[in-house]
């Protein structure tokens, strides 16, 4: 039975994280040049854009900085997007740049820092983020996708650091080994793309979903971290849920069993924080007699307990022991001798053991009422909760 450590593999993903800080040494190499564009001057839907950048087709960016400037088509009549084709953009720097209303057709994007900048009905289709030199593109520092589309394209090992992205669609795009940290994540939409060794980090907020025709691909590598649940309402519980059972479910169908359960067991546990009353009763007994099916041990820890909490009752309402009465009624008042405890709780404890296993050797009976019907209480429990750790256990075997 294989067991999948979601905590190792969360301080894996972190120090994966730190790893290629460290190693992004092209970075402090780049020799940035300030680039000295003409200035346009244009006004559309009461925003001034008085730094247009004007980029061409098969045009080269090579090295360059480029500060506060705005790329795209902004016209105050018609919300047509500005194309460009086989743009190669290498190793620039943008800050607060805005990029609206393009698309970019068979593009290319290597090396490439974004600082804070603002992509709104953008399109990335055919393009490629990625070289064989691991030269990755950042977007850090309060970048923002908004109504982005990527399709067709490789982002491989791009990484996404502390910027929020909303309504965003990826189809049939490789995201192998790309990296979201502390990100903000609102109605993201996956089709048919390859997640393979994707980190998702501390998110912020989390509203992933998947449109697959065919099948994402999820592998061993693929890791998403647990969502931030401080001051969640109950209807963001329940949507936070939705997505990991859905994250659960695309393990589950790239035959990750073992890693998918434990998705579904997150999911479970964030369900459980945002019901109340009975629902959350009958969540909370349903955690703790196995794990919502995920974890054997809690059904063995839990018959441990049932069966130390009868013993120490048998020995208040009585138990018969070869011909002797065992009963600490009289211990509750005070008067109990110290010496017979150990020797008594054993024999209690005992008479526990074969009474929740059904085994019964009759060489312990109890006495009276309370007694009799502690025992046939415990029984009823021992069938059941053998019954739950072994369909549990053979669960998590086959996985």
């Amino acid at each position: 039975m294989r067991t999948y450590n979601f905590e190792k593999v969360r301080e894996d993903s972190y120090n994966e994280l730190e790893k290629m800080k460290k190693e992004m040494k092209y970075i402090n190499k780049l020799n940035f040049k300030i680039e000295k564009e003409q200035i346009y001057t244009i006004e559309t839907q009461n925003k001034d854009y008085s730094d247009l950048y004007n980029i061409y087709d098969e045009e080269k960016l090579y090295n360059l900085r480029i500060h506060k400037k705005s790329i795209g088509k902004f016209s105050s009549k018609e919300r047509n997007e500005k194309k460009l084709k086989n743009l190669r953009v290498l190793y620039c720097e943008f800050e607060e740049c805005r990029f609206e209303n393009i698309e970019f057709i068979s593009c290319i994007f290597i090396g490439n820092v974004f600082f804070k900048c603002d992509f709104e009905n953008v399109i990335f289709k055919d393009c490629k983020f990625y070289n064989e030199k691991d030269d990755i593109n950042i977007f850090k520092d309060e970048c923002k996708f908004r109504d982005v589309r990527f399709t067709n394209s490789n982002i491989e090992k791009t990484k996404f650091e502390s910027m929020s992205l909303k309504n965003v669609y990826i189809k049939e795009s490789n995201l192998n080994g790309s990296i979201f940290n502390k990100c903000i994540m609102k109605e993201v939409i996956i089709c048919d793309s390859d997640l393979s060794s994707i980190k998702i980090l501390r998110p912020k907020h989390l509203d992933i979903s998947f449109e697959d025709y065919y099948l994402s691909k999820f592998d061993e590598h693929t890791f998403i971290d647990k969502v931030d649940l401080k001051k969640k309402d109950k209807n963001e519980y329940i949507d936070i849920c939705k997505v990991y059972k859905d994250i659960s479910t695309k393990f589950e169908a790239n035959r990750l069993s073992n890693i998918g359960g434990e998705y579904y067991y997150i999911a479970k546990l964030i369900e459980k924080n945002g019901l109340k009353g009975i629902a959350k009763l009958k969540s909370m007994i349903y955690w703790a007699l196995c794990g919502y099916g995920e974890r054997p041990t809690y059904a063995l820890i839990t018959s441990l307990e049932i069966v130390l909490v009868f013993a120490i009752l048998y020995m208040i309402t009585g138990l018969n022991i070869g011909g002797e009465l065992v009963n600490y009624k009289s211990a509750l008042r005070g008067n109990v001798d110290v010496a017979s405890i150990n020797k008594d709780f054993i024999n209690s404890l005992y008479f526990s053991i074969v009474t929740f296993t059904t085994v019964g050797y009759g060489d312990i009976t109890p006495v009276g009422f309370f007694s009799t019907l502690l025992s046939a209480i415990e029984m009823l429990l021992g069938v059941t909760m053998v019954g739950i750790w072994t369909a549990t256990l053979s669960r998590k075997i086959t996985k």
